[in-house]
């Protein structure tokens, strides 16, 4: 722009030029741990979101709810770190098997700008170890396998059974799943002793033990006290003995009898009794024999 001046030359205007930036976006929001669906085993788990915007964030718009009860920064569980860091600390324990909700209901950067989306996660707590809930043989039985049998299911009802925490102990000797011994299939330990060159012998006591530890994604697993068994092998079947008459006696008595007594620690079957005389088959329902 210009004026006609009557004396000298025209006093001009130069161009100016101006620049700005629009920000319309609120902060980012990210969280940091413990992640969605994860499941912890730290009784006091923190919760820490990462705060992005270029303005910085306005602490005043701060709102953290936690199993629906909203925090701000005045609040002594929720701090902000280098302007980046939400971290919220409980001041209670967490219980276990609880899921806790988080949400981020308001936060805004220094030009009043609003995250625009719904910030939530959840959370589970762990405290609680595996336990077993079936196994085979049963404590204090009498078994004819040779092999055992055995079996023990294990259960977790937070994070899982962790696999390679499984420890068996059999006769002295601890065994893992990298064992050919060992196998672990559908919450199951199987333990096969012929896989590892042996069988357990007659009248022999078997006590077996096994530990584990669940799979949280935070703290250390939540390790289960040892749990133990034991069972006897009977391999052999019953001790039988002729009472009377003694073998190769003559008898005259046309109703002679014949007593034999029978004995067996894991006890007797009567319906498996099977008197053979002169070719014919005698069983203990037979009116002539008495137990």
């Amino acid at each position: 722009a210009e004026y006609n001046a009557q004396y000298c030359g025209p006093n001009s205007l130069t161009g100016e030029c101006y620049s700005f930036i629009f920000d319309l976006r609120g902060p980012d929001v990210r969280i940091i741990e413990p992640l969605h669906n994860s499941i912890t085993a730290c009784s006091l788990q923190t919760i820490t979101i990462a705060l992005t915007d270029p303005n910085g964030i306005d602490d005043s718009s701060v709102v953290l709810s936690v199993n629906d009860v909203e925090y701000t920064l005045t609040s002594e569980e929720l701090s902000l770190t280098e302007d980046t860091l939400l971290v919220f600390t409980p001041s209670v324990f967490w219980t276990t098997g609880s899921v806790v909700r988080i949400r981020v209901t308001n936060i805004a950067d220094t030009l009043g700008n609003i995250a625009g989306m719904d910030f939530y996660w959840v959370f589970l707590t762990d405290f609680t170890p595996p336990n077993v809930s079936m196994y085979n043989p049963s404590d204090g039985s009498v078994i004819s396998d040779p092999t055992g049998g055995i079996w023990i299911r294990l259960n977790d009802y937070g994070s899982g059974i962790l696999a390679s925490s499984i420890r068996l102990t059999v006769r002295d000797s601890t065994y893992d799943l990298t064992s050919s011994g060992l196998t672990w299939t559908s919450g199951t330990v199987r333990f096969d002793p012929t896989a590892l060159g042996f069988e357990f012998e007659h009248n022999e006591t078997v006590t077996v033990s096994i530990v584990a530890s669940d799979n949280p994604d935070y703290c250390e697993p939540n390790y289960m006290a040892p749990f133990q068994f034991s069972f006897s092998l009977d391999l052999m079947g019953p001790e039988l003995h002729l009472l009377t008459p003694p073998y190769g006696a003559i008898s005259s008595c046309r109703d002679q009898g014949v007593v034999f007594s029978a004995y067996d620690p894991s006890g007797l079957n009567p319906e498996s009794m099977v008197l053979l005389v002169n070719g014919e088959s005698v069983t203990w329902t037979d009116e002539r024999i008495t137990v």
